[in-house]
């Protein structure tokens, strides 16, 4: 991904703008690829969004939208600080957390922290430990969270999904199957 980032961030500062089309048949990319690749370079503030010289596309006469690179701005490489591996690390200082922590001390969306936190539930890294009190009214239980701990920290590098029931721990080197009945 960071590779096709890259090249998506080199090709769009050489065109005064761009569609999410244009980029995919320059890269040989698929539509979605392009979409999450685009969504990350305007997170990133690499990009913006162009009025110039919108045109509709074939799909029910839709108007594509248009980016433009921004200015004098250096393509800087995350490495190895991926989402989940943002979200990793904090755990394993953190140990115990909740979401909003998470949120703050990773600037990830509550949705993804959501995400990976349950699909590390499953396979047994992560544990609920205090559940939000349900008995209260929902006006009593504002600003009251769910913690979590890490339970299996198994090293620094964040485990993967593979698939729907195998998760790939990079620090173990193996697979681990979540048979579900």
């Amino acid at each position: 991904m960071a590779n096709n980032t890259k090249r998506a961030w080199s090709w769009a500062q050489r065109q005064a703008s761009f569609t999410r089309e244009e980029l995919a048949a320059a890269l040989g990319l698929t539509l979605k690829q392009c979409s999450t690749i685009i969504k990350t370079l305007n997170r990133r503030e690499y990009i913006t969004f162009s009025d110039y010289h919108m045109e509709s596309t074939p799909r029910k006469g839709a108007l594509s939208k248009r980016y433009k690179a921004v200015a004098n701005k250096q393509y800087i490489e995350r490495g190895m600080k991926t989402d989940q591996q943002l979200i990793w690390q904090s755990m394993r200082i953190l140990r115990s957390f909740n979401y909003p922590e998470l949120v703050s001390t990773t600037g990830i969306n509550v949705g993804q922290i959501r995400t990976y936190c349950s699909l590390l539930m499953r396979f047994g890294y992560v544990r609920l430990v205090v559940a939000v009190p349900n008995h209260l009214p929902p006006k009593e239980r504002i600003g009251q969270y769910a913690t979590y701990r890490l339970i299996k920290d198994t090293g620094p590098i964040a485990p993967k999904r593979l698939g729907c029931h195998v998760l790939y721990d990079g620090n173990l080197n193996q697979e681990i199957q979540n048979d579900v009945a």
